[in-house]
């Protein structure tokens, strides 16, 4: 049998008018998401450190001053972060819209049609399965790319991520693509599928959920990364996206387990301020030289 060639563009041209658009508006969502949070971290990071804005930033970076990318770690997030946002993202958008929006779910559902009335009670019945779906799912996948034994999934896979102790917003999606696809994009985008949301939740929980992550990786503790910094750095606390799988499952960083680190930033930016302030001091006024 001849390939249909013209269907099978149609199916990977999820900006075909042959579909409903629900998976080209989630993909443009998550990237728009995604990229608009990375760049306004990026321009936190960029800010002197010594004007008042930036000494109050750095005040705010869980770990401090050395929670900081050099332009090169910053290069190399962007370039797989790129691959994994524009290239696997519609991958997996195609994947996404045969099984839900064309084929409910193998059949379980109809998919709620774009121009359906939004009942905003069954919707935040369909956000609150949403957030159940990604905390479970992610915190297993994570916690599976973990395992060392009896397979390195680790070595194998989620090292790469685990590439910054101190990662900035950009690397929230600096991981091999079969962590970022399974383990990522699958947390995200199952709750929509399972519950059968309607598309304007969809499109919102995108862009929570893409928010959400830049802020957890971004170092800021205002912008939520308090939990995932502290995974980042002592490895094998705080999987989860919330606090519930990391408490059910005994996997909550212990109290007082980073104060050790934290004392030592904050003498490290206190070091800095004391010897900034000591040479501005010794600067003789403007427009008189030291005799």
């Amino acid at each position: 049998m001849a390939m249909d060639w013209d269907a099978v563009a149609t199916q990977v041209n999820i900006f075909s008018p042959a579909h409903d658009g629900v998976l080209a508006r989630c993909f443009l969502a998550a990237n728009c998401a995604f990229w608009g949070m990375s760049g306004l971290c990026y321009a936190l990071d960029s800010v002197d450190k010594d004007s008042s804005l930036g000494r109050f930033l750095v005040r705010h970076k869980v770990q401090g001053l050395k929670a900081y990318l050099s332009a090169s770690d910053y290069h190399t997030a962007f370039s797989l972060s790129s691959v994994n946002m524009l290239f696997w993202a519609y991958l997996s958008a195609i994947g996404g819209n045969m099984v839900w929006r064309q084929d409910g779910c193998y059949g379980w559902y109809t998919p709620v049609p774009v121009d359906a009335p939004f009942e905003w009670k069954r919707e935040l019945a369909c956000l609150l399965g949403c957030a159940v779906v990604i905390d479970f799912w992610f915190y297993w996948t994570h916690r599976i790319m973990h395992w060392k034994e009896p397979i390195n999934l680790y070595a194998l896979v989620h090292k790469i991520h685990h590439r910054y102790k101190t990662p900035a917003a950009v690397c929230a999606t600096y991981a091999h693509p079969f962590e970022f696809v399974v383990g990522n994009l699958m947390g995200v985008a199952l709750g929509p599928v399972l519950t059968n949301s309607h598309p304007y939740t969809a499109y919102g929980w995108f862009v929570l959920t893409l928010v959400s992550t830049c802020g957890s990786h971004s170092g800021y503790g205002f912008l939520g990364a308090e939990k995932h910094d502290e995974h980042h750095e002592f490895f094998d606390w705080n999987f989860g996206v919330g606090p519930v799988c990391d408490q059910l499952f005994g996997t909550s960083l212990p109290k007082g387990y980073a104060d050790a680190s934290r004392a030592k930033s904050a003498a490290m930016l206190a070091r800095r301020e004391a010897t900034k302030e000591g040479l501005g001091k010794s600067q003789p006024p403007a427009g008189k030289s030291v005799s």
